[in-house]
């Protein structure tokens, strides 16, 4: 669950910093599945949360644009057997530090002037500007997080230079698996890798075997486990979260394994469970707690040239058409977050008052928990990810697709 983090700054048009925060993360779907970083005892050390998503927030006391964030491996050693004395055995606590970049985001809402605003003052605009953007930037911190499990990199951060971005390099996801044909082989060498991609969403053309299906997701299970990815625990239960598209979840529904497994009843207790408050999982399938989360599934589309893109330009204006969709699955240590600022409401007048434009702004940024051996992605022999995966299927528009 997310932790609100206190702010005592003076209140801007008439909400407090510490409100609009407060309001910000309610209404984002992630945030119930964030933990934050907390600093240890040992003067320098940090103690990562047991949680999917990793916050670290002491970029808003340290001035950075730039920090590592720490986060645990999986321990990898073998047992001792018999009588074998463990003393002095222990394996070593595993933390890798992830970098992690930020940058502001900022949405402005224009209001009519003065004589605009008398001619529609009945529809009062100007106080309906700040509802507005509270409910703009969950979303928009949504196609941020979303961004960030395609590409490796929230947009705000891989925006070019000329959009206010950093211009870093999208790194596509390492994990990707088809309903049909199981894993996309990973290259370092990422022209190869995309030209992977393509030949694998190429393949997906609409038989059966290429729809979402109960098969598939049993050895999507097999994949999660092979590759060791953590998963929650909830209510006892561990599960892996797993976010479909609508169209997936309509191709689930004329299964008629799913169907019988649904009037089975799932484990009602675990989605009862107030983590999943305001988003309740559809249903527990093979080790999955299953979403449907249109906004956070995206559908891919690929050239030869070769060329991959995840999702629309702009979600929130309209969600992409391409027909193959990537579900999402993930356990612990999935993703990480910075945060050093916001969200914050200003406003803007000019000519005398007659002109008035109210603006949120908030300052973050998300990053992939990947595992190259090398420190740059390009030259990278191995690349591990043990945190989340993707499953790609046609499920394109229409009733019976």
């Amino acid at each position: 669950m997310s932790t609100a983090i206190a702010e005592s700054e003076e209140y801007n048009i008439g909400l407090l910093a510490g409100a609009t925060e407060e309001e910000h993360y309610d209404k984002l779907f992630w945030s119930r599945f964030m933990g934050w970083v907390e600093q240890s005892n040992v003067p320098g050390e940090e103690i990562p949360p047991m949680t999917p998503i990793v916050m670290k927030r002491e970029f808003g006391t340290m001035g950075m644009t730039n920090m590592k964030v720490p986060h645990y491996r999986n321990l990898t050693e073998d047992a001792v057997y018999g009588s074998t004395p463990v003393k002095n055995t222990g394996e070593k606590m595993k933390i890798n530090y992830q970098n992690l970049p930020i940058n502001q985001r900022r949405k402005a809402v224009q209001t009519p002037d003065r004589m605009g605003e008398q001619r529609v003052k009945r529809l009062d605009l100007v106080a309906r500007a700040k509802p507005q953007l509270s409910r703009w930037l969950p979303q928009h911190s949504e196609v941020m997080i979303t961004s960030a499990i395609y590409e490796g990199f929230s947009r705000n951060v891989t925006s070019a230079a000329a959009s206010g971005g950093y211009a870093q390099t999208k790194a596509h996801h390492p994990l990707i698996f088809t309903v049909d044909n199981g894993q996309v082989t990973w290259s370092a060498t990422s022209a190869t890798y995309q030209t992977n991609i393509h030949n694998a969403v190429s393949g997906l053309t609409g038989a059966s075997e290429d729809k979402f299906n109960s098969s598939a997701l049993y050895g999507f299970q097999q994949e999660m486990i092979k590759n060791k990815i953590q998963p929650i625990m909830v209510q006892g239960y561990p599960c892996w979260p797993l976010l479909i598209h609508v169209h997936q979840w309509r191709q689930l529904m004329l299964d008629p394994e799913f169907r019988a497994d649904l009037r089975g009843g799932a484990p009602r207790d675990l989605m009862a469970n107030p983590i999943f408050q305001g988003a309740a999982p559809r249903h527990y399938f093979a080790g999955f707690l299953i979403f449907t989360r249109n906004a956070s599934v995206w559908g891919v589309s690929t050239t030869s040239a070769p060329a991959v893109t995840w999702g629309a330009t702009s979600p929130i204006a309209a969600l992409d058409t391409y027909d193959v969709k990537a579900a999402i699955a993930f356990g612990m240590n999935f993703m990480f977050g910075g945060w050093a600022f916001g969200p914050y409401f200003t406003t803007e007048v000019d000519d005398h008052e007659n002109w008035k434009e109210v603006a949120i702004a908030v300052i973050d940024g998300y990053a992939r928990a990947d595992y190259p051996d090398t420190t740059t992605l390009s030259s990278a022999t191995e690349h591990v990810q043990q945190s989340s995966a993707l499953l790609l299927s046609y499920s394109p528009t229409g009733w019976l697709s």
